[in-house]
């Protein structure tokens, strides 16, 4: 099969290939465009065959591992996208091995590169490769009514997660989560499902934020998932929290890193509460760390009783028990004044009253 007839069957498409982007232009006007797709779809389409088997690893991009992890992370980037329409006619008309799903061929090209991430399943109908990872992790929203609905609109950011502990709010790992975005709020806990976070899944999240910020019809599960987290993850000590706990495994670098990372995603994407698959968590956090009862519960347990946490039992008893003899002795003496004072001598002068209240009669 030559160049120029795996252009003319890409060509063919050219309307339906249009219809990919969110700024149509005329492709099949477009010779030089053409080309370009043809050459990176075969690029492509050949390292994926290789790294299962079908063609010879001669090629001494997988015989440097470091090469190949660059290549990845390079055809994920979002300006490097083609639509996925081309590799599948690519497919069918070259002179490829017969391959029966195009989409698990390209995740299983990619997965090795994620460390272990879990996914939801391979997507049916992703727009181009970006698109197709970013879907493998995407997962149902929970179901909420019009009611909840409201108060998702005056729902505010999450506070960092030092903050959300001295207000109540417990984090833990959460198992057997479908995916990283699996995050849940129950009883006062975060449940959170474990990230393996280093330089290319970084990557792979951003440009997954910038195509949600420019393809207006695509969900924003990975803005939220990311905004949300840049909101628990805003210092060195939150960092070195979740990474205590299991919830985050630290390979992009120091601690000031992976907070600035999350601070930058922060401070320079737009982001709405309201019709996030995690608007529902926002609201009931927020409503949970602002109950003020709960913080004053926190407040106190923190000042007063968890400095004897670490004590051993009998020195806390002997607290303890120190504590509650005056606390008796309080409440006799505030007894004796008060009834001094409505009944005058008559509690002195009646003796039968005397063994309610033995310190009296000393």
């Amino acid at each position: 099969m030559t160049e120029d007839k795996l252009v003319e069957a890409v060509k063919e498409k050219g309307e339906e290939i249009e219809r990919s982007y969110s700024n149509p232009f005329r492709v099949v006007d477009n010779t030089n465009l053409l080309n370009t797709m043809v050459l990176d779809g075969c690029f492509i389409l050949t390292l994926f065959l290789t790294a299962v088997g079908e063609f010879l690893r001669g090629n001494a991009i997988f015989n440097m591992p470091w090469v190949l992890t660059s290549i990845r992370r390079d055809l994920l980037l979002f300006e490097n996208q083609i639509p996925l329409l081309v590799l599948q006619i690519l497919l069918r008309t070259g002179n490829f091995p017969r391959v029966s799903d195009l989409n698990k061929l390209a995740y299983d090209f990619f997965k090795g590169s994620f460390k272990s991430q879990k996914h939801s399943g391979i997507p049916l109908n992703p727009k181009h490769l970006l698109d197709l990872i970013r879907q493998a992790f995407l997962i149902q929203p929970r179901p909420y009514n019009a009611t909840t609905s409201a108060q998702t609109n005056s729902a505010r950011l999450t506070l960092p997660a030092n903050k959300l502990l001295s207000r109540g709010i417990g984090f833990e790992v959460k198992k057997n989560a479908a995916s990283f975005l699996d995050i849940s709020f129950d009883n006062g806990v975060l449940q959170i499902p474990e990230i393996i976070l280093d330089d290319f899944l970084c990557v792979v999240l951003l440009n997954c934020i910038a195509f949600e910020q420019f393809y207006a019809s695509a969900s924003t599960h990975i803005s939220s998932y990311t905004i949300f987290m840049g909101c628990l993850v805003n210092s060195k000590m939150d960092v070195a929290y979740f990474v205590e706990k299991g919830i985050i495994q630290n390979y992009l670098g120091t601690q000031d890193e992976l907070s600035g990372f999350f601070k930058r995603v922060l401070n320079d994407y737009v982001f709405e509460i309201e019709g996030s698959y995690l608007a529902v968590t926002f609201n009931d956090v927020d409503t949970y760390s602002s109950n003020h009862w709960k913080v004053k519960l926190e407040a106190f347990d923190k000042a007063y009783l968890r400095p004897y946490y670490s004590l051993s039992v009998v020195p806390t008893l002997v607290r303890l028990a120190t504590w509650v003899g005056w606390f008796y002795f309080v409440v006799q003496v505030l007894v004796y004044f008060i009834i001094s004072i409505i009944h005058g001598r008559y509690l002195m002068s009646n003796q039968s009253l005397l063994p309610l209240f033995p310190f009296l009669s000393l």
